[in-house]
């Protein structure tokens, strides 16, 4: 893990990049098998760093929302009371208020990962990093020809364009939050 330790050192930028690359070399696939090796992989580079306190901790979730969408979808057209229903009822779960149709459907596991760095002195605050390990797998629509002629085509960063590679894209983030020159 880039800071080399969790007392404040130095960020080591090379180390950061490796870290990045690495991270988006994986196939992080939600709830799955490429999430738990993520999981594994930033819990391992956390304790590296002399973070003591790092936790693995499981949830129950599926790895795509195509189920629930379609049964949603199917719901909607069979008339207009059920249609309303069914909109009241998809706003409910993409918005992970009330997701009562998600945990009737067959689900995964997947890996949270959480740290808690002791305070060096006095604790003056407490700051929280959320970060999203697992990478969703992109439909059909994603990696059409047309989207891959409108990428090529066009300057933009990879948060806008979802078709890039992982080494460019982890070269791209690596720049965005790290000083240059």
């Amino acid at each position: 893990m880039a800071p080399g330790d969790a007392t404040g050192g130095p960020v080591d930028e090379a180390r950061l990049g490796a870290d990045i690359a690495a991270l988006a070399a994986m196939t992080r696939d939600s709830a799955g098998p490429g999430e738990h090796a993520a999981a594994a992989w930033i819990a391992q580079a956390l304790r590296a760093a002399r973070i003591d306190d790092v936790r693995v901790e499981p949830y129950r979730y599926q790895s795509s929302y195509a189920g629930a969408h379609l049964l949603h979808l199917a719901a909607g057209l069979t008339g207009r009371v059920a249609a309303a229903a069914a909109l009241v009822s998809l706003e409910l779960e993409a918005s992970g208020r009330r997701q009562w149709l998600r945990r009737r459907l067959p689900a995964g596991e997947g890996r949270n990962v959480t740290a808690t760095v002791a305070p060096r002195g006095p604790r003056r605050a407490t700051v929280v990093l959320v970060a999203h390990h697992d990478a969703a797998l992109t439909s059909a629509a994603w990696r059409s020809p047309l989207v891959r002629w409108r990428t090529a085509r066009r300057s933009s960063t990879p948060a806008r364009c979802p078709v890039r590679s992982r080494r460019r894209m982890a070269r791209w983030w690596s720049g965005s939050i790290m000083p240059q020159g």
